[in-house]
């Protein structure tokens, strides 16, 4: 078995831990010498993260190499096979949206004719209330044209050639309606959603700020301040060169 941590050493370093935290909870780094302190303190973590990660270094490296080992193997079973789902998962798709083409074309086929069959109806209704206007029957006459504007078109309803629910194997197949989203890629488009969002006309959330790319961006250009909504504030902290 790889060498652990002796459980005496670990005792010995939660106590120390305790006491180390209890000082810097006291310490004030108000001057040199304080300042110095510190850096002992911090020296001395250091050291002790230091020596568990030593002590895990070849637990964690074995446990990394035959998590890897595992899922090379199971890559090498299930890749193939997630390849021959990703092809026929396309062939089906095709087919789904060709369907709901096809079944879009006779939609808008039914939609026009029964808006022509609603505006006849309007039509002679129409006609009809000014015959009755042209006899002076004027209360008549407006019946007939409240009447004609209420003439819609009918529901439109095509049955669609795909089932809605196909059993196949051990279990059925249902067509799932979902939802692609192209995010902007040129210039132009990326001005546009930024536009969008400032506005409200996107959900914030959408966006992510990426910060390493940001922080990147202000020490080359030796940005600090705040900038297009964006404020860059220089940090400072002490690091810990070990002795060799």
């Amino acid at each position: 078995m790889t060498e652990q941590i002796d459980p005496q050493e670990l005792a010995v370093m939660e106590t120390r831990t305790s006491t180390l935290e209890a000082a810097i909870d006291a310490l004030q780094v108000l001057d040199a010498d304080s300042y110095a302190v510190a850096g002992t303190m911090l020296s001395e973590i250091n050291e002790n993260i230091r020596f568990v990660q030593g002590k895990m270094a070849p637990i964690v490296s074995a446990a990394h190499i035959a998590h890897k080992e595992a899922k090379k193997l199971e890559n090498d079973s299930v890749n193939p096979a997630k390849a021959l789902k990703l092809k026929i998962n396309v062939k089906i798709s095709d087919y789904l949206i060709e369907q709901a083409r096809l079944c879009k074309i006779e939609e808008d086929k039914a939609r026009v004719i029964a808006e022509a069959k609603a505006k006849l109806e309007r039509e002679r209704i129409e006609a009809e209330a000014e015959k009755v206007l042209d006899a002076g029957n004027t209360e008549q006459a407006e019946e007939l044209l409240v009447e004609a504007e209420t003439v819609v078109p009918e529901p439109v309803f095509v049955a669609k050639t795909v089932e809605k629910k196909v059993f196949v194997g051990g279990g059925s197949m249902n067509e799932i309606v979902g939802l692609e989203v192209i995010l902007p890629e040129s210039v132009e488009d990326i001005k546009a959603a930024c536009k969008g969002v400032a506005m409200g006309m996107l959900p914030i959330d959408s966006v992510t700020f990426k910060t390493a790319i940001l922080k990147s961006h202000a020490k080359n250009n030796r940005l600090t301040g705040k900038h297009h909504g964006v404020t860059f504030k220089e940090t400072r902290k002490a690091s810990i060169r070990r002795d060799v």
